[in-house]
C-alpha cells in the first residue's frame, strides 16, 4: 500500500516493518528514523531495531483492543503517508 515499506515480517502481534531505502548509500536507518520521530509524534509506541537500527518494530501488549489497534493503523497509516 505505501511505496515506502519494502517488507513486513513478524508472528502474531509482534511486527517489523522495513523501511525501503531514498537511495542505494542509505541502509533504511534515515526513514526509520523518519517513520520513528513522526510515529511518536503521533503517540504511537513503536521501536527501531535490527543492527543499523533500519527496520520498525510493532510490538502492542497482549491486552490491546480493537479499537486501539484500529487507532494505530489510522495513525501509522498517516505516518507512512507523510515519510
Amino acid at each position: 500500500k505505501h511505496a515506502v515499506v519494502k517488507g513486513v515480517r513478524g508472528m502474531g502481534l509482534i511486527l517489523e516493518l522495513e523501511p525501503r531505502c531514498k537511495s542505494p548509500a542509505t541502509d533504511g536507518a534515515e526513514t526509520s528514523r523518519k517513520i520513528f520521530e513522526l510515529g511518536f509524534e503521533k503517540g504511537l509506541i513503536i521501536s527501531q531495531n535490527g543492527t543499523h537500527k533500519h527496520m520498525i518494530r510493532i510490538s502492542p501488549p497482549m491486552v490491546v483492543t480493537k479499537e486501539q489497534i484500529d487507532t494505530f493503523i489510522e495513525r501509522m497509516d498517516g505516518v507512512l503517508r507523510a515519510v
